[in-house]
């Protein structure tokens, strides 16, 4: 019916729109990470901070940096936390080259923190779409996952967003150096778009 395909579009608008505005933060917070100096915990905390994530970014369990690191470093690397340092998990697959770890998460949250030095490239699901990402120089969308951050409790499928970042010093470089991503509850992100833009209907089961 007209009423039907009318509400259809206004669904999709929506979506393309909260899809966007993710989007747009991604391309900011990965420009941090195109200097050759290492960017700190602090600098990006800050940079976060002042995305309003509560009032802008609702849907999204927050945004993080994930540094390649090569497998001959992953033993010694550890990631700083809030309160401790964590080391890369899982081990690594044998003759896996790299790992991507969650290196930053923001906002801090007991969640988020559960997630910090969890290696995505480790997962078929996240590593295809960074991948794919990396080879397109663009963000790219996961398929369905289930966050790290779930604790069993209403659990929801999620998904992520990456967005390649490159070592941009030398003209022509391409070498990876990571990705600025954000991870979502499926069902959290389509609540935020229909309360945004004001669209009923919205929701999956």
């Amino acid at each position: 019916t007209l009423a039907l395909d009318r509400s259809a579009t206004e669904i999709a608008s929506a979506l393309q729109r909260r899809a966007a505005t993710n989007i747009a933060y991604l391309r900011a917070g990965a420009a941090l990470f195109e200097a050759p100096d290492e960017t700190e915990v602090s600098v990006f905390r800050n940079f976060v901070k002042e995305l309003h994530l509560d009032q802008n970014y609702r849907g999204a369990q927050g945004i993080g940096w994930a540094k390649k690191v090569d497998a001959a470093n992953v033993e010694a690397t550890q990631i700083e936390g809030a309160t401790s340092l964590s080391r890369i998990w899982p081990r690594l697959a044998a003759g896996q080259p790299f790992a991507i770890p969650v290196t930053y998460l923001e906002p801090e949250t007991p969640a988020n923190a559960r997630a910090l030095g969890y290696d995505m490239y480790s997962e078929p699901t996240r590593r295809m779409a960074m991948d794919s990402a990396a080879r397109l120089d663009r963000p790219v969308t996961s398929g369905k996952v289930i966050l790290v951050q779930e604790n069993g409790v209403n659990q929801q499928a999620g998904f992520l967003i990456y967005m390649p970042v490159f070592d941009r010093a030398q003209p022509g470089a391409t070498r990876l150096r990571g990705y600025v991503y954000s991870a979502f509850r499926a069902q959290d992100f389509l609540q935020s778009a229909s309360d945004l833009y004001n669209v009923s209907g919205i929701g999956i089961a």
